[in-house]
């Protein structure tokens, strides 16, 4: 099966939606339990290995498509999941692996003694490439494998550099932190290209993300959690240039927008042009995302598109 029911159809919606073109009514990602039995896979005792294991983490993915239908434009989406902004470990950060998510441990001590250099043989990187196209093989036709993509300049930094130093960073040396910003950007955009063409040469069809909102060309949902942590002027200073040069390089994306803390930002975000989509996320123990009526009225009235999540009980 081709990703989901009538994917022929859905991949047309999907692809005139991002054209801004009308369809209609909203692009919909539905995914409804499965009538088969499905055994998961069992985990490895090593929780770092529940990560690393390729034949574990391919046997997962079986497991998890086989336990979902999808319809409208509903699929089954996956990556080399090793833990938010990992690129700080393809750089050389020691990965610490937990039950749900992993960090990276920080290794500059000083940004003008650091030399920003990324070595293809790092050992996280290889997994990557490799946990990628055995997903990707082992789904083809029936589940989009995406790139491992998304990370922020500022979110690797601060995995390097440790968040509360890159906050004092940012005043005290900001010439060099846009130096190191501008080279991140750049290898970003390197490592997303290395991975998108791995998988078209697999034959994936488009692709998606951990956001399950397909494309028919480059996609990513782009994110920065360390804005919650500085001031709307150096939101607009540091963090908006990148998010502006990401966006233009790939074909399609959404903006993750996460948590009350970075609603400070809503001016710089709302105006990028470049960035057509947003979807809101309250954070954990706020209000459900749809008890948010005028935030989402005023992303629209700025041309956003949205992206929500909710329950059947929600929509009825």
């Amino acid at each position: 099966m081709p990703y989901s029911r009538d994917w022929d159809a859905a991949r047309e919606r999907l692809a005139a939606w991002w054209a801004g073109e009308d369809i209609g009514r909203p692009i919909l990602h539905i995914a409804v339990p499965s009538d088969e039995t499905v055994e998961y896979p069992t985990p490895p005792d090593s929780i770092e290995a529940r990560y690393t294991d390729i034949d574990y983490r391919v046997a997962l993915a079986e497991a998890r498509w086989r336990s979902q239908d999808y319809v409208a434009e509903g699929h089954f989406s996956v990556y080399a999941d090793l833990g938010p902004a990992i690129v700080s470990a393809f750089l050389g950060c020691d990965i610490v692996f937990q039950e749900t998510t992993s960090w990276q441990m920080p290794i500059v001590e000083d940004w003008e003694a650091w030399q920003p250099h990324f070595d293809p043989q790092n050992r996280w990187w290889r997994l990557n490439l490799e946990m990628t196209e055995a997903l990707a093989v082992a789904g083809r036709d029936r589940w989009v494998t995406s790139p491992n993509a998304g990370d922020d300049p500022f979110d690797v930094m601060s995995h390097l550099r440790g968040p509360e130093r890159l906050c004092m960073d940012i005043l005290d040396c900001p010439h060099t932190i846009m130096r190191v910003r501008d080279w991140l950007t750049q290898l970003l955009m390197r490592l997303y290209d290395e991975q998108y063409a791995l998988l078209q040469r697999l034959g994936v069809d488009g692709c998606s993300s951990w956001m399950p909102v397909w494309s028919p060309g480059r996609f990513a949902a782009l994110q920065c959690d360390f804005s919650c942590m500085v001031r709307p002027e150096h939101f607009r200073d540091f963090i908006r240039p990148p998010l502006v040069a990401l966006a233009r390089f790939l074909d399609h994306c959404v903006y993750h927008w996460d948590g009350p803390g970075a609603l400070q930002h809503f001016r710089q975000l709302l105006t990028i042009a470049e960035i057509p989509a947003i979807q809101w996320v309250p954070g954990e123990g706020n209000r459900a995302q749809t008890d948010w009526p005028n935030l989402l009225r005023h992303i629209a009235a700025h041309g956003k598109a949205l992206q929500i999540y909710c329950s059947p009980e929600e929509v009825l």
